[in-house]
């Protein structure tokens, strides 16, 4: 049990630092992105840094690449 135990930790720490040693670069903003999100948002605390842009993709259409509009924008 405790040979498992140890096992299990072992692994999950070495799991731990391969995600902490990859060099993961922050996404990429769409441009004009930011600019519309920030002007459909009613609040800046609403704002949070993780959803104030859409990530720009070449495999995913983004909505504003395919309604040509971000989600939940007025109107």
């Amino acid at each position: 049990m405790v040979r498992s135990l140890v096992l299990y930790l072992g692994i999950v720490q070495a799991l731990g630092l391969l995600a902490v040693s990859q060099n993961n670069a922050p996404d990429t903003p769409q441009p004009g992105s930011v600019e519309a999100i920030a002007s459909a948002t009613t609040d800046p605390r609403f704002l949070s840094p993780w959803v104030s842009y859409l990530p720009e993709s070449k495999t995913v259409p983004s909505p504003l690449t395919y309604l040509g509009r971000i989600t939940g924008a007025p109107g």
